[in-house]
């Protein structure tokens, strides 16, 4: 039986720009492995690694930036990462049963890594340890954010800032309400034409009111009366991912990750109906529509003020007027 052994590496003496450095390296390292892994993952679950060295050793010295030993560990990592999967999979083998004439019947089917749902993902991590920093082969909490707050150092100590420096109050006088979607990060402003200063931003899971006295009403209020806002755009999204989402699933998968099930039932005696808030919308027109028609018709909202709605096309970003 092989033994396998975890390995930590503490660096003592880090200075700010090792420290970025070394996890912008782990970073590329991360994203190397996970392209390597859909690469196995849609090319028949080959994880011969001579085979993957001679197809992809090249792309990730040049996209990635790896060194030539980083190069070969990530091909490594990766198909020892399937080579798992397949051993624990084969080990579980698919059973169910059929009722036949009042009788039941056991069937069981073998399993290997062709029952994969998806790519593995490879993902090492640092942490810092009294000082130093820690290499891990595994995914825990702070990675991401470690490696964003070591970034931001860096950009305070260049004056990253001064291209963006403004004020407070936006000089287009307009609120925008949309969704949190990724695409729409670079994507919506680019599309508007607005830079920063020029227009109040409110995010939400679909850009939507989910409650009359929630904080996206007061965040409009308070831009309208403190800050001059005139206009609202409420814009929605081609592919939104909150469109048919199940509150009573999420629920589910929310006890799944250590939700107790008592703290969901003291919401609910509370008045709290969990699915509905929880829950989407099954058309991003009517959503918009109906956001458009509860601000132009909410008892605080100053009749002076132009609203309208639209959906942007998540891919390039046209606008759509939803009357």
């Amino acid at each position: 039986m092989q033994i396998g052994e975890t390995m930590k590496i503490k660096l003592n003496g880090i200075t700010a720009d090792m420290d970025l450095a070394f996890f912008e390296m782990t970073h590329q390292y991360a994203q190397a492995c996970n392209y390597i892994s859909e690469y196995i993952f849609s090319h028949d679950m080959n994880i011969n690694s001579n085979l993957l060295s001679k197809k992809l050793y090249r792309t990730l010295r040049s996209e990635f930036g790896l060194k030539s030993q980083l190069a070969q560990s990530a091909i490594k990592t990766v198909t020892a990462r399937y080579q798992t999967a397949d051993t624990q999979l084969k080990k579980s083998p698919y059973r169910f049963s059929i009722t036949e004439s009042g009788r039941k019947k056991y069937y069981s089917f073998r399993r290997d890594m062709f029952w994969l749902q998806k790519p593995i993902s490879s993902l090492p991590t640092v942490e810092k340890q009294n000082g130093g920093l820690v290499r891990k082969q595994r995914k825990e909490d702070g990675y991401m954010i470690e490696q964003i707050v070591a970034y931001n150092k860096k950009f305070v100590e260049e004056k990253g800032y001064e291209p963006y420096l403004t004020s407070k109050y936006p000089d287009k006088k307009l609120a925008i309400l949309t969704c949190m979607d990724t695409r729409l990060i670079e994507l919506l402003p680019a599309a508007l034409g607005i830079r920063n200063g020029d227009a109040k931003v409110i995010k939400n899971a679909g850009g939507v009111i989910t409650h009359p006295y929630g904080s996206v009403m007061r965040s409009l209020l308070v831009a309208i009366v403190e800050l001059g806002v005139e206009e609202v755009m409420v814009i929605g999204h081609t592919d939104c991912g909150v469109q048919g989402m199940n509150g009573t699933e999420l629920l589910e998968d929310l006890t799944k990750r250590g939700v107790k099930q008592e703290h969901i039932d003291i919401i609910r005696h509370s008045g709290v109906d969990l699915e509905t808030w929880l829950g989407g919308f099954e058309s991003v027109e009517q959503s918009v529509e109906d956001t458009v028609y509860a601000l132009q018709n909410h008892p605080l909202m100053p009749k002076d003020v132009t609203i309208r709605g639209f959906i942007m096309n998540s891919e390039t970003g046209e606008l759509s007027a939803v009357k």
